[in-house]
Protein backbone atom coordinates (compact mmCIF):
# COMPACT_ATOMS: atom_id res chain seq x y z
CA UNK A 1 0.00 0.00 0.00
CA UNK A 2 1.15 3.96 -0.65
CA UNK A 3 0.70 4.79 3.21
CA UNK A 4 0.62 2.85 6.19
CA UNK A 5 -2.53 2.67 8.79
CA UNK A 6 -2.00 3.62 11.64
CA UNK A 7 -4.66 4.70 13.50
CA UNK A 8 -8.88 4.81 13.12
CA UNK A 9 -11.43 7.35 13.96
CA UNK A 10 -14.83 6.21 14.03
CA UNK A 11 -13.97 4.25 11.79
CA UNK A 12 -12.03 5.97 9.39
CA UNK A 13 -8.65 5.14 8.87
CA UNK A 14 -5.41 7.99 9.32
CA UNK A 15 -1.75 8.38 8.24
CA UNK A 16 0.70 9.90 10.64
CA UNK A 17 0.34 13.23 8.26
CA UNK A 18 -3.28 12.97 9.30
CA UNK A 19 -3.81 14.83 12.63
CA UNK A 20 -1.59 18.04 10.87
CA UNK A 21 -3.65 18.28 7.51
CA UNK A 22 -6.97 18.13 9.74
CA UNK A 23 -5.42 20.95 12.05
CA UNK A 24 -4.73 23.22 9.08
CA UNK A 25 -8.13 22.19 7.55
CA UNK A 26 -9.61 23.49 10.20
CA UNK A 27 -7.99 27.05 10.91
CA UNK A 28 -8.28 27.47 7.35
CA UNK A 29 -12.05 26.82 7.44
CA UNK A 30 -12.22 29.42 10.60
CA UNK A 31 -10.88 32.91 8.82
CA UNK A 32 -10.85 34.48 12.08
CA UNK A 33 -8.46 31.74 13.63
CA UNK A 34 -6.37 32.14 10.30
CA UNK A 35 -5.84 36.08 10.94
CA UNK A 36 -4.90 35.86 14.35
CA UNK A 37 -1.87 32.44 13.40
CA UNK A 38 -0.86 35.26 10.39
CA UNK A 39 -0.50 37.76 13.22
CA UNK A 40 1.34 35.59 15.57
CA UNK A 41 3.75 34.20 12.42
CA UNK A 42 4.46 37.85 11.78
CA UNK A 43 4.90 38.40 15.18
CA UNK A 44 7.38 36.01 15.64
CA UNK A 45 9.70 36.67 12.32
CA UNK A 46 9.30 40.53 13.18
CA UNK A 47 10.51 40.12 17.08
CA UNK A 48 13.09 38.16 15.81
CA UNK A 49 14.28 40.58 13.22
CA UNK A 50 14.11 43.17 15.89
CA UNK A 51 15.85 41.38 18.58
CA UNK A 52 18.45 40.96 15.79
CA UNK A 53 19.15 44.05 14.59
CA UNK A 54 18.99 45.58 18.23
CA UNK A 55 21.26 43.39 19.34
CA UNK A 56 23.78 44.24 16.21
CA UNK A 57 23.71 47.92 17.41
CA UNK A 58 24.01 47.59 21.19
CA UNK A 59 20.72 47.46 22.56
CA UNK A 60 18.61 45.09 24.40
CA UNK A 61 15.27 44.82 25.23
CA UNK A 62 13.32 42.95 27.57
CA UNK A 63 10.64 40.39 27.65
CA UNK A 64 8.39 42.56 29.08
CA UNK A 65 9.04 45.13 26.48
CA UNK A 66 8.44 42.70 23.42
CA UNK A 67 5.47 41.85 25.32
CA UNK A 68 3.85 45.42 25.72
CA UNK A 69 4.65 45.67 21.67
CA UNK A 70 3.19 42.25 20.35
CA UNK A 71 -0.05 43.53 19.75
CA UNK A 72 -1.35 43.85 16.28
CA UNK A 73 -0.58 47.85 15.97
CA UNK A 74 2.48 46.64 17.81
CA UNK A 75 3.22 44.40 14.99
CA UNK A 76 2.77 46.83 12.07
CA UNK A 77 5.25 48.96 14.41
CA UNK A 78 7.86 46.33 14.67
CA UNK A 79 7.62 46.03 10.59
CA UNK A 80 7.94 49.44 10.28
CA UNK A 81 10.93 49.78 12.66
CA UNK A 82 12.74 46.81 11.30
CA UNK A 83 12.79 47.86 7.72
CA UNK A 84 13.61 51.07 8.59
CA UNK A 85 16.48 49.76 10.69
CA UNK A 86 17.61 47.24 7.76
CA UNK A 87 17.37 50.72 5.32
CA UNK A 88 19.44 52.50 7.44
CA UNK A 89 22.22 50.29 8.24
CA UNK A 90 22.24 49.39 4.58
CA UNK A 91 22.68 53.39 4.01
CA UNK A 92 25.03 53.48 6.57
CA UNK A 93 27.49 50.34 4.77
CA UNK A 94 27.19 52.25 2.53
CA UNK A 95 28.37 55.70 3.44
CA UNK A 96 30.97 54.27 4.94
CA UNK A 97 32.04 52.03 1.80
CA UNK A 98 32.22 55.46 -0.49
CA UNK A 99 33.98 57.53 2.65
CA UNK A 100 36.60 54.98 2.18
CA UNK A 101 36.80 55.24 -1.36
CA UNK A 102 36.60 58.96 -1.57
CA UNK A 103 39.94 59.20 1.00
CA UNK A 104 41.59 56.31 -0.91
CA UNK A 105 41.16 58.68 -4.13
CA UNK A 106 42.15 61.81 -2.05
CA UNK A 107 45.60 60.23 -0.36
CA UNK A 108 46.85 57.65 -3.70
CA UNK A 109 48.17 58.18 -6.96
CA UNK A 110 46.05 56.89 -9.44
CA UNK A 111 48.99 55.20 -11.39
CA UNK A 112 51.02 53.70 -9.27
CA UNK A 113 48.82 53.63 -6.23
CA UNK A 114 51.39 54.92 -4.07
CA UNK A 115 50.89 57.92 -2.00
CA UNK A 116 50.42 61.30 -3.22
CA UNK A 117 52.99 64.37 -2.69
CA UNK A 118 49.92 66.06 -0.47
CA UNK A 119 49.40 62.85 1.64
CA UNK A 120 53.21 61.80 1.70
CA UNK A 121 53.70 65.73 3.06
CA UNK A 122 51.27 65.38 6.17
CA UNK A 123 53.40 61.89 7.07
CA UNK A 124 56.61 64.44 6.76
CA UNK A 125 55.25 66.65 8.83
CA UNK A 126 54.18 63.87 11.29
CA UNK A 127 57.54 61.93 11.48
CA UNK A 128 59.81 65.23 11.50
CA UNK A 129 57.95 66.21 14.71
CA UNK A 130 58.15 62.57 16.17
CA UNK A 131 61.70 62.57 15.76
CA UNK A 132 62.64 66.06 17.14
CA UNK A 133 60.60 65.32 19.58
CA UNK A 134 61.76 61.76 20.77
CA UNK A 135 65.46 62.46 19.66
CA UNK A 136 65.19 59.69 17.08
CA UNK A 137 67.08 59.52 13.62
CA UNK A 138 65.48 60.34 10.31
CA UNK A 139 66.16 59.98 6.42
CA UNK A 140 64.52 61.38 3.29
CA UNK A 141 65.24 60.39 0.00
CA UNK A 142 64.30 61.92 -3.52
CA UNK A 143 64.73 59.62 -6.98
CA UNK A 144 64.05 60.57 -10.09
CA UNK A 145 64.63 58.19 -13.49
CA UNK A 146 66.98 58.69 -15.21
CA UNK A 147 66.43 59.36 -19.17
CA UNK A 148 62.95 58.95 -18.81
CA UNK A 149 61.82 61.23 -21.67
CA UNK A 150 64.23 59.00 -23.87
CA UNK A 151 62.07 56.19 -23.28
CA UNK A 152 58.63 57.45 -23.58
CA UNK A 153 60.10 59.33 -26.47
CA UNK A 154 61.30 55.60 -28.10
CA UNK A 155 58.42 53.31 -26.55
CA UNK A 156 55.76 55.56 -25.60
CA UNK A 157 54.12 57.14 -23.07
CA UNK A 158 51.93 53.85 -22.19
CA UNK A 159 55.43 52.14 -21.89
CA UNK A 160 56.52 54.74 -19.53
CA UNK A 161 53.07 54.24 -17.19
CA UNK A 162 54.36 50.69 -16.72
CA UNK A 163 58.00 51.57 -16.26
CA UNK A 164 56.68 54.16 -13.50
CA UNK A 165 54.74 51.22 -12.07
CA UNK A 166 57.60 48.92 -12.45
CA UNK A 167 59.60 50.78 -10.24
CA UNK A 168 56.88 51.50 -7.31
CA UNK A 169 56.17 47.83 -7.40
CA UNK A 170 60.42 47.55 -6.57
CA UNK A 171 60.77 50.15 -4.09
CA UNK A 172 57.79 48.88 -2.08
CA UNK A 173 59.26 45.62 -2.38
CA UNK A 174 62.41 46.53 -1.54
CA UNK A 175 61.95 49.46 1.59
CA UNK A 176 60.93 48.16 4.88
CA UNK A 177 57.49 48.68 6.68
CA UNK A 178 58.09 51.50 8.52
CA UNK A 179 59.12 53.12 5.45
CA UNK A 180 57.15 56.04 3.64
CA UNK A 181 57.07 55.60 -0.04
CA UNK A 182 55.11 58.25 -2.41
CA UNK A 183 54.97 59.48 -5.63
CA UNK A 184 56.33 63.10 -5.87
CA UNK A 185 55.68 64.23 -9.31
CA UNK A 186 56.13 63.13 -12.85
CA UNK A 187 59.19 60.50 -12.54
CA UNK A 188 60.06 62.11 -9.18
CA UNK A 189 59.69 59.68 -6.08
CA UNK A 190 59.89 60.01 -2.18
CA UNK A 191 61.09 57.48 0.72
CA UNK A 192 60.91 59.09 4.35
CA UNK A 193 62.88 55.92 6.29
CA UNK A 194 62.48 56.85 10.48
CA UNK A 195 65.04 55.13 12.83
CA UNK A 196 67.08 55.37 9.83
CA UNK A 197 70.86 57.56 10.22
CA UNK A 198 72.37 58.26 7.13
CA UNK A 199 74.44 55.58 6.65
CA UNK A 200 71.87 52.96 7.08
CA UNK A 201 69.78 55.05 4.57
CA UNK A 202 72.76 55.07 1.94
CA UNK A 203 72.69 51.24 2.28
CA UNK A 204 69.30 50.18 1.19
CA UNK A 205 69.16 53.29 -1.38
CA UNK A 206 71.96 51.78 -2.99
CA UNK A 207 70.35 48.13 -3.11
CA UNK A 208 67.31 50.06 -4.60
CA UNK A 209 69.65 51.65 -7.23
CA UNK A 210 71.44 48.35 -7.99
CA UNK A 211 68.44 46.02 -8.04
CA UNK A 212 66.68 48.42 -10.60
CA UNK A 213 70.27 48.79 -12.73
CA UNK A 214 70.51 44.78 -12.81
CA UNK A 215 66.00 44.16 -14.03
CA UNK A 216 65.38 44.02 -17.25
CA UNK A 217 61.57 44.98 -18.09
CA UNK A 218 59.30 44.32 -21.09
CA UNK A 219 57.01 46.25 -22.97
CA UNK A 220 55.01 44.48 -25.27
CA UNK A 221 57.78 42.50 -27.58
CA UNK A 222 60.74 45.40 -26.39
CA UNK A 223 62.88 45.31 -23.47
CA UNK A 224 64.39 47.98 -21.34
CA UNK A 225 66.37 48.69 -18.22
CA UNK A 226 66.00 51.65 -15.53
CA UNK A 227 68.37 53.56 -13.81
CA UNK A 228 67.47 55.82 -11.06
CA UNK A 229 69.62 58.93 -9.56
CA UNK A 230 69.10 59.52 -5.81
CA UNK A 231 69.51 62.14 -3.85
CA UNK A 232 69.40 61.64 0.53
CA UNK A 233 69.48 63.93 3.78
CA UNK A 234 69.64 63.41 7.09
CA UNK A 235 67.00 65.54 9.68
CA UNK A 236 70.75 65.79 11.95
CA UNK A 237 71.85 68.55 9.22
CA UNK A 238 68.14 70.08 9.16
CA UNK A 239 65.53 71.66 10.71
CA UNK A 240 61.91 71.24 9.45
CA UNK A 241 60.28 69.68 6.77
CA UNK A 242 60.66 72.03 4.34
CA UNK A 243 64.83 72.18 4.99
CA UNK A 244 64.61 68.04 4.84
CA UNK A 245 62.92 68.21 1.41
CA UNK A 246 65.34 70.89 0.13
CA UNK A 247 68.03 68.87 0.89
CA UNK A 248 67.12 66.06 -0.17
CA UNK A 249 66.28 67.44 -3.83
CA UNK A 250 69.59 69.44 -3.68
CA UNK A 251 71.45 65.96 -3.21
CA UNK A 252 69.20 64.45 -6.21
CA UNK A 253 70.70 67.52 -8.32
CA UNK A 254 74.18 66.68 -7.07
CA UNK A 255 73.77 63.26 -8.10
CA UNK A 256 72.22 64.21 -11.45
CA UNK A 257 75.39 66.49 -12.10
CA UNK A 258 77.83 64.29 -11.40
CA UNK A 259 76.90 61.35 -14.08
CA UNK A 260 73.56 59.89 -12.54
CA UNK A 261 72.66 56.48 -11.88
CA UNK A 262 74.27 56.91 -8.23
CA UNK A 263 73.56 57.69 -4.92
CA UNK A 264 74.05 61.13 -3.33
CA UNK A 265 73.75 62.08 0.60
CA UNK A 266 73.74 66.09 0.99
CA UNK A 267 76.24 67.46 2.99
CA UNK A 268 75.92 71.24 3.50
CA UNK A 269 78.76 73.60 1.83
CA UNK A 270 80.98 75.92 4.25
CA UNK A 271 78.96 79.20 3.43
CA UNK A 272 75.39 78.08 2.31
CA UNK A 273 71.99 79.95 4.17
CA UNK A 274 68.67 78.68 4.74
Amino acid sequence: PSSRVVASRGGVPTTPHSSTMQRADARDADPARAARWLDEAKASVYTGLLGLLMLSMGITLTVDDFKRVLTKPGIMVLGFVGCSLMTTQRVLARSRQMAAQLKEQATRDPLTGTLNRRAFHQELIAEVGRSQRYGRPLCLAMFDLDHFKQLNDELGHLAGDQALQNFCRLCEQQARRTDIFARFGGEEFVLLMPETDAKQAQLLLERIRQTLAEQQFLYLDQRYQLQVSIGVADLATSGSPDQLLRQADLALYQAKASGRNRVQLWSPPASMAY
